[in-house]
């Protein structure tokens, strides 16, 4: 009778549907392997096969027999739906954000907005030329490109002068707020 894999599927009747879940069985292999490339499980493979040998199976026995005429080749068709299958668990899964994930980034954004209230405090208590330092350095600007800034403005200081400066005066509100219990970032 020739290939059964080429055999003509549009006459599938009841006894016809255990040949079509045997079928699938037989494309266990090359789902896991598909299954394997895409970073799914064993059991993602199976299950996409048996559903795409389920949907066969139950549009044969349903009233809509065009489907029963297209398919020509039944192992290629139900690899093709379950591999379908497949990558939309793929898709779902990567845009799927674990409840243990949510949780860290709400934590993570409570803990960068603390950050922020927290650098926004220690520069609102700054003296003014240590606040320059900090705005600089957020510029990008290095400490001795500071220093000939200062210069500039008739401030004697070196690079070295000003990264103490900025640290000693960062350290000394931190210490501060430390002690009135804010937490340091």
């Amino acid at each position: 009778m020739g290939d059964p894999n080429q055999r003509d599927t549009s006459s599938l009747g009841g006894s016809e549907a255990n040949r079509v879940f045997e079928v699938a069985l037989s494309l266990f292999p090359a789902a896991e392997a598909f299954a394997r490339r895409c970073q799914l499980s064993s059991d993602t493979a199976h299950e996409a096969i048996m559903e795409a040998a389920k949907r066969v199976v139950e549009s044969q026995t349903s009233d809509h027999y065009e489907l029963k005429e297209r398919i020509r080749n039944l192992p290629a068709y139900l690899f093709s739906v379950g591999r379908n299958l497949m990558l939309t668990e793929l898709r779902r899964k990567r845009d799927e954000v674990p409840i243990d994930d949510q949780q860290n980034l709400v934590s993570n954004d409570t803990r960068s907005i603390e950050s922020v209230i927290l650098v926004s405090e220690i520069v609102r208590r700054m003296n003014p030329k240590a606040r320059a330092i900090f705005r600089y350095r957020t510029l990008g600007y290095g400490y001795d490109e500071i220093a000939r800034k200062f210069k500039k403005m008739g401030v004697r200081a070196t690079g070295a002068s000003l990264r103490s400066e900025l640290s000693k005066a960062t350290k000394r509100i931190s210490e501060e707020l430390e002690e009135s219990g804010i937490s340091n970032p």
